[in-house]
């Protein structure tokens, strides 16, 4: 075939991490008329002859043209992208990125569509986010500790700190708190005025992730725990005892950081 190439070397795309990265790179791919290989958080090379890697900078501009794109289609669309991210799911950068164009190329109605495999196993990953995040606004319990931050630890199945913010900003406007995702070592921290992603430090992790227990916690903090164990046996019907279906309800993996199971 004079004039072509005999193939085509597929792409990964590499961006830092980040949701802003994440949309700049899916922008450039979508500029380039490209199908990607795949989408990877970090730097690196080639990964072999038929493989090529296209490393993207983030870049604002970029970022927000692809929000466009997505509101275009759905105004909801962009969260919906953000929240199968936070899945932290192995591929679930290109199912996202396929299901962005396939929206982008059918309208919204297409998401009513389960016989594609795309809209379907992206809802489906939206699903299990949205039980995460439900689950933990329920499950999630603060204690205060001496200088009158609220403190909640917590180890979800997936990245769903950061949508927990609004509900608990919405709750907790007028106290200082912070939500500690144990098994990342990252937490959300509220200062009554504007909202902060920091790392724990290193020590602090330690301790949560062995003992299970919130270092510096006070005598205050002991009788939140008391109350919560008070509470917990005050609701409880002993006729109608199901440890079956709580564990279905409130899954045995959240018990650590509850105070009336400990």
């Amino acid at each position: 075939m004079e004039g072509r190439a005999f193939f085509t070397r597929m792409a990964i795309y590499q961006y830092d991490g980040t949701p802003e990265g994440l949309f700049s790179a899916f922008e450039t791919a979508a500029r380039a008329g490209a199908v990607p290989e795949g989408f990877s958080a970090g730097a690196g090379g080639a990964l072999d002859l038929f493989t090529r890697t296209v490393s993207v900078m983030t870049d604002p501009a970029l970022a927000a043209a692809f929000v466009r794109r997505l509101q275009r289609v759905d105004k909801r669309l962009p969260g919906e992208v953000i929240r199968g991210f936070l899945s932290e799911m192995a591929g679930v950068e290109v199912l996202l990125y396929q299901y962005a164009l396939t929206l982008a190329c059918s309208g919204a109605a297409a998401k009513a569509n389960r016989t594609d495999p795309v809209i379907e196993k992206t809802q489906r990953v939206l699903r299990k986010v949205g039980s995460e995040t439900h689950r933990l606004k329920g499950l999630l319990r603060f204690e205060e500790l001496a200088d009158g931050l609220l403190w909640a630890s917590c180890e979800p199945a997936f990245n769903v700190t950061p949508l927990l913010v609004p509900h608990f900003m919405a709750r907790l406007k007028h106290y200082r708190w912070m939500i500690c995702d144990v098994r990342r070592g990252t937490a959300m921290y509220y200062d009554r005025a504007k909202i902060q992603a920091v790392e724990l430090e290193d020590h602090v992790l330690a301790s949560l992730r062995t003992r299970g227990q919130l270092p510096g916690r006070t005598a205050e903090s002991d009788s939140y725990v008391d109350l919560w164990r008070t509470f917990f046996k005050s609701v409880a019907i002993e006729a109608r005892k199901n440890p079956e279906l709580q564990r279905q309800c409130m899954p045995q993996r959240f018990w650590k950081w509850l105070p009336e199971k400990m």
